[in-house]
């Protein structure tokens, strides 16, 4: 299998932890985590606009994300929290009032679905009022098993973000900033204590937490998250290695060569706990940001131009 050490196409293998890249340089930049439930389908919510009842009243969001204001037709409040859709309308009104006065409360949460996968008595989704926590999720889906791998549970947050949680750290010794809030649609994996698994995100067609049940390379968990998107950089794809005491490797291979020079056995031998990230196109400064937001908490993130302190 590949030697890392080979020059050709991996483009970059940095070691990063809590101060920055080893060896100095500027620190990573740390983002924090919106946890603010936005609206999306099928959410009811209660639009109070002070001193005009007329406006005012109970609205459902479409499957579109956006819902009918009379006399100002439609308005997208999906993917908003309640506070930007209370400014987007209040901005809306402000041509025929002074400085309008919106609120908004929600009445039904109907988009805040959960899935929760492995070992756990019931896997499934769960839809779930307010802003549930990862205890209470897991609660919903009956507890773990006894051959769960409580050390490292896994949260899929869209195509950019992975969070690694010690639940151990958690329940035995009281951790409580690890019961995280849950966003709709993140996906809660419970490894096998004898199984792990690589996560595969970004650009790529089917972003997937592959089961390692024995030797996987990196073309192959490609292969089995539908291959990359036409947007993906694969001159660049990150593996994210991590490392005790907190670091991570983070390994940049140059993909697009392998397949152009069709070197197979440069194709990099990935091991539990990896994660596999293709970025977009156009994106020109990138880069995984490890956040320690607490022992046992790690959160990879992906921004549009976040690593640029680490690039300078």
């Amino acid at each position: 299998m590949y030697d890392l050490d080979a020059p050709d196409y991996v483009v970059a293998d940095e070691l990063f932890d809590q101060a920055g890249p080893t060896g100095g340089g500027a620190s990573p930049l740390v983002a924090t985590v919106d946890g603010q439930y936005r609206l999306g389908p099928a959410d009811v919510f209660q639009l109070d606009v002070w001193n005009n009842p007329e406006l005012s009243g109970e609205y459902i969001v479409g499957p579109d994300g956006a819902f009918t204001l009379p006399l100002y037709g439609v308005i997208m409040v999906g993917e908003r929290t309640r506070a930007e859709s209370a400014e987007l309308i209040a901005e809306k009104l402000r041509g025929d009032y002074t400085d309008p006065q919106v609120s908004i409360l929600l009445r039904a949460y109907n988009n805040n679905n959960v899935f929760v996968l492995g070992q756990v008595t019931s896997p499934g989704v769960y839809k779930l009022e307010g802003q549930p926590r990862l205890l209470q999720v897991l609660s919903r889906a009956g507890g773990v098993l006894n051959n769960a791998d409580q050390t490292d549970i896994l949260i899929t947050r869209g195509n950019e973000m992975v969070i690694r949680i010690n639940l151990y750290e958690l329940l035995r010794q009281g951790n409580l900033a690890l019961n995280i809030q849950l966003l709709p649609n993140d996906i809660v994996y419970v490894p096998d204590d004898e199984q792990r698994v690589v996560t595969v995100i970004g650009q790529v067609h089917a972003p997937a937490m592959i089961p390692l049940h024995e030797r996987l390379d990196l073309l192959t968990a490609l292969t089995y998250a539908g291959s990359m998107t036409e947007n993906a950089v694969m001159s660049e794809v990150r593996v994210v290695r991590p490392l005790d005491g907190g670091r991570v490797r983070v390994i940049t291979v140059d993909v697009e060569r392998i397949y152009t020079d069709g070197a197979l056995s440069a194709n990099i031998q990935l091991l539990p706990g990896d994660t596999v990230f293709v970025p977009e196109r156009g994106i020109s400064q990138f880069n995984y940001v490890l956040r320690q937001i607490s022992p046992g908490l790690s959160t990879y993130l992906v921004f549009d131009s976040v690593d640029k302190a680490l690039n300078e």
